[in-house]
């Protein structure tokens, strides 16, 4: 069951679902457990399992999942040591215009990248705001990492800074080669399950109408143990 979404899990970085009661918890998360283990952890605010994802008025929230203008391609939880591993999220109303999911795989990016900046894209130059909770550390990391034949990223250009002038350099060379490739757009539907290989695959939204009742129920995975996601760190992560 599932093996063609699997394999394009795997070649694509990204997966649909289709058929899946959304507004069954039990069904929704069975669904995403085929492809890690269900986390609470950094999924809304108050963290739960299931986080309802709908438009709220700009005055109530300044979340961009939770308004209607475009959300640039990022990783989601680049806050914490390891990134959740995949991200699901299920359509429960799609919306009437706009608001068509944006993906792009790393892999795909890479060959447009000079080699000097995929070399410093590799080393630990790079510090992204800390999860909630954690204000008082710093997060130091790489954006890029090379893992057998695939490439890992670690990217959400709002909150992340480089710590030296080449490394911003790089920053700003591979935000111009996500700009530069044509991402795959997907319109989901009511029942639609989008699973996104967080740590490969970059996503986003397009805009929508501002009245619209667009309505997702996201999953956060980790295929971690709480321990290792959250950890007691120090006052300096090196990831």
């Amino acid at each position: 069951m599932y093996g063609d979404q699997l394999r394009d899990l795997e070649s694509n970085g990204f997966c649909v679902l289709s058929g899946i009661n959304v507004a069954d918890d039990d069904e929704l998360i069975s669904a995403a457990s085929l492809f890690g283990t269900p986390s609470a952890i950094g999924n809304g605010n108050p963290s739960r399992l299931i986080s309802e994802i709908a438009i709220q008025s700009a005055s109530e929230s300044s979340l961009h999942s939770e308004n209607w203008v475009k959300f640039d391609l990022h990783t989601d939880s680049t806050g914490y040591p390891r990134p959740h591993s995949v991200i699901v999220m299920g359509c429960l109303k799609a919306a009437r215009d706009g608001g068509e999911s944006i993906l792009l795989l790393v892999d795909s990016i890479i060959s447009s990248l000079p080699a000097d900046t995929r070399r410093l894209l590799q080393v630990p130059l790079f510090e992204f705001v800390p999860a909630v909770g954690w204000s008082g550390h710093r997060l130091i990391t790489t954006v890029l990492s090379e893992r057998g034949e695939h490439w890992r990223i670690r990217w959400r250009r709002d909150v992340m800074s480089a710590l030296s002038r080449r490394a911003e350099d790089a920053l700003l060379a591979m935000g111009a080669a996500i700009d530069a490739t044509s991402p795959k757009r997907i319109k989901l539907q009511t029942n639609d399950v989008l699973i996104v290989d967080n740590r490969r695959c970059l996503h986003g939204r397009a805009a929508f109408g501002e009245s619209s009742d667009r309505h997702l129920r996201r999953i956060k995975m980790s295929s971690l143990s709480r321990a290792d996601m959250l950890g007691s760190p120090p006052s300096l992560w090196l990831g």
